[in-house]
């Protein structure tokens, strides 16, 4: 994978801080769904999962963003854990206050804890070690340079379990439409599914209940993804839209079911 090359950094005089990296000539978007360039993505992600980490823990050394929203890092022993208390918890609590219908809160309220119950149990069987992700691992952060080579752009790192960079790519297909989601013809997701996944599995094997982790990790950024807007009436109030709400809402009940 290629990453562009950092030149300099710094503090702004008025605030604030800069990154100036080097500029990458890139190929028409379209080149990223060949077979030759999916699978190379594939591999170079897979092995990127595989290089080791020099910590033991869960976490990242500061705290980063996705989608405008801080992500806390701090470290934990259990992967479990870790995801818990500083992915989902924060973002479920966040949903909820973005929901003007009292019924519709009162289910997410009653699922939260099944919800939480049951990611636990999936994730807590997991003993893979901590591997560096990329953390934002999705289409639209894929590009290919002029030599063929895949570019991976606005990363969002922490050290966790692979497989979370591999959940917003079927969340755009497959995953996506058990959510009750009308798919694209333009979505990409199909040639990710068919070759990008290939490739990643050859050097990492799907491990048990891969499935069932990736529905964990799918519920996890469609909470990142949700955006408020304003609602008609006087007081304007910030609420989720309802299509968003009903992706997230089905995920949590299929969840809830392997609660137990």
């Amino acid at each position: 994978l290629r990453v562009a090359s950092p030149i300099a950094t710094g503090v702004l005089p008025l605030g604030g801080a800069y990154l100036l990296t080097e500029c990458i000539s890139l190929a028409p978007r379209d080149a990223l769904s060949s077979h030759a360039v999916m699978q190379r993505l594939g591999t170079g992600l897979g092995q990127l999962h595989s290089c080791g980490s020099p910590f033991t823990q869960f976490g990242f050394g500061h705290d980063t963003h996705l989608h405008g929203w801080r992500q806390p890092n701090r470290w934990r022993n259990s992967f479990a854990e870790f995801f818990l208390e500083q992915r989902l918890q924060p973002q479920l609590k966040r949903a909820q206050s973005l929901i003007t219908d009292v019924n519709a809160l009162q289910e997410m309220k009653q699922l939260q804890l099944l919800v939480e119950r049951a990611a636990f149990g999936i994730l807590d069987v997991l003993a893979d070690p901590p591997a560096l992700l990329h953390g934002n691992f999705r289409p639209d952060v894929c590009a290919v340079d002029l030599t063929g080579r895949p570019v991976v752009s606005d990363p969002a790192c922490w050290y966790g379990l692979p497989e979370f960079d591999l959940a917003a790519v079927p969340q755009l297909g497959v995953r996506a439409d058990q959510a009750g989601r009308q798919l694209d013809a333009a979505d990409a997701a199909e040639c990710f599914a068919a070759d990008f996944f290939d490739a990643y599995h050859e050097v990492r094997p799907k491990e048990p209940n891969h499935s069932e982790r990736q529905l964990v990790f799918a519920l996890y950024h469609q909470l990142s993804e949700l955006k408020s807007v304003s609602s008609a009436g006087s007081q304007r109030r910030r609420t989720a839209p309802r299509g968003q709400l009903n992706r997230i809402r089905a995920i949590m009940r299929d969840l809830a079911q392997l609660a137990g």
